[in-house]
């Protein structure tokens, strides 16, 4: 559930038993509190949201070529307007591999790239255009 604010079941619902389980943790984390937070987890999904809308080569009914599999895991999305490079590293170890030249890297996090060499530290990922 969205947790709101720090009200009553942290504003998701009045009820005395709600039907989904809330996080009652002191410090539960709360749109409220998070809004003014550049580093915050609705922050960064604010920016997911808009990476999506801006980007069509992200949208459903785009195309999607595997580069990569294993981790990292890479790919591309592309349509006859743009083509974008995926790469994610959900391990905890870090990893270097290479990738095509990239015009411009829209959003990352945890990575180095120098010319067409990806380095990614554990829990990483980067969306690039191609």
């Amino acid at each position: 559930p969205m947790q709101w604010n720090d009200e009553k079941n942290h504003g998701f619902s009045t009820s005395d038993t709600p039907y989904l389980p809330i996080d009652n943790r002191e410090n539960a984390p709360t749109v409220e509190r998070q809004k003014n937070d550049n580093n915050s987890l609705l922050s960064f999904v604010k920016q997911l949201i808009n990476l999506h809308k801006e980007n069509p080569a992200l949208w459903a009914e785009s195309d999607f070529n595997v580069l990569r599999a294993g981790y990292p895991f890479i790919f591309e999305r592309y349509n006859e307007k743009e083509r974008l490079l995926i790469a994610i590293n959900p391990s905890q170890y870090s990893c270097c591999c290479d990738v095509p030249n990239t015009n411009m890297v829209l959003m990352s996090q945890n990575i180095k790239l120098r010319e067409n060499k990806l380095v990614m530290d554990g829990i990483s990922f980067m969306v690039a255009k191609i």
